[in-house]
């Protein structure tokens, strides 16, 4: 049974993050709502990432945080996997190292998680174009005509009309979920986000909306969306795989 502060897992993956990861930190510490932990997990950054984070620990000495250090450099599917088993929170909630959430994104996450007690609580987002220093509420908009799913085909039909982003991260679920089920990561594959929440979905009985803005994405030259390479697309037809043989044994029916 949920507490009503019950302790949240905050992971971060740590890859060439040095001139964001303070920003990313920041906000997490300023959170109002203060029962949480940070898991950073280090893949072998070769900048100076780990130096601003150790120089925020020093000085934060409050702060429940965690780091992992990769003994070499694993691609960010192992280390969402690694940041799922070292999590001891009652939910995870994934924030990438370039991005920052809201003051108030994982109090207004856990009231409606508490509330609804659905296994996946999701926010609204907000892209910062640092190109042109401009912002667009609903970058990867949330659309779903309901704030409350507690059917498995229901929620997957509305996932399938693209209602719903399938980015891992401004999501709060379940820990046990995602363990019990083993809904990992797929080893070797890149830019998986779509995959992972596909398996998720896959297995949820329950899913919850809020409206609330939490979670700012920073478009800026080094973002993924902008770095797309032959490696990338070639990999996406692993993915499709994926996809159609998870379908298939899950067999939900529509």
């Amino acid at each position: 049974m949920s507490t009503n502060q019950p302790l949240i897992s905050i992971n971060i993956p740590v890859f060439k993050c040095e001139k964001y990861i303070l920003r990313c930190l920041e906000s997490v510490k300023n959170q109002t709502y203060k029962n949480f932990e940070i898991i950073l997990v280090n893949d072998c950054t070769p900048d100076e990432s780990m130096a601003v984070i150790e120089k925020f620990v020093k000085e934060n000495p409050n702060l429940n945080i965690a780091i992992y250090e990769h003994e070499k450099n694993s691609g960010l599917s192992v280390v969402r996997n690694t940041g799922i088993k070292l999590s001891k929170g009652e939910y995870i909630y994934f924030l990438d190292s370039d991005d920052e959430i809201t003051e108030n994104c994982i109090e207004l996450l856990v009231n409606n998680a508490l509330k609804t007690d659905a296994q996946i609580t999701i926010a609204q987002n907000r892209w910062i174009n640092t190109f042109d220093n401009t912002t667009k509420d609903f970058g990867f908009p949330t659309t779903a005509s309901k704030k409350y799913y507690s059917n498995k085909a229901e929620i997957f039909s509305v996932y399938s009309n693209g209602d719903f982003p399938s980015s891992s991260w401004n999501k709060l679920i379940k820990r046990d979920f995602i363990v019990d089920n083993e809904i990992y990561f797929v080893l070797g594959l890149f830019a998986q986000d779509e995959l992972w929440f596909f398996h998720l979905l896959l297995k949820t009985d329950t899913l919850a909306v809020i409206d609330e803005i939490t979670y700012l994405y920073y478009l800026h030259g080094e973002s993924v969306i902008f770095n797309r390479t032959k490696k990338n697309f070639e990999n996406f037809l692993t993915i499709l795989e994926h996809f159609t043989q998870a379908y298939h044994e899950e067999k939900i029916k529509l």
